[in-house]
């Protein structure tokens, strides 16, 4: 997976499990390792909403192409 894939996986998964409707200003992303198949991969995002500070956490286990929220 390229870096652009994996800010795309995560958007994408932080997306479906919390229904985020608000606009990305930014993104910061750390990649410690290549992901495989069936390797778990934390997301973690904060946020500001109506001015307090929001964190979400997400895990993605990797199947072929595709990603699962667990």
């Amino acid at each position: 997976m390229g870096a652009v894939e994996y800010v795309r996986w995560g958007v994408d998964a932080l997306s479906r499990a919390f229904r985020l409707d608000a606009r990305i200003r930014s993104v910061q992303a750390t990649y410690l390792s290549e992901v495989f198949e069936a390797d778990e991969v934390d997301i973690a995002v904060a946020g500001l909403k109506q001015g307090y500070l929001i964190n979400f956490n997400v895990t993605r286990l990797k199947e072929g192409l595709q990603s699962l929220v667990l």
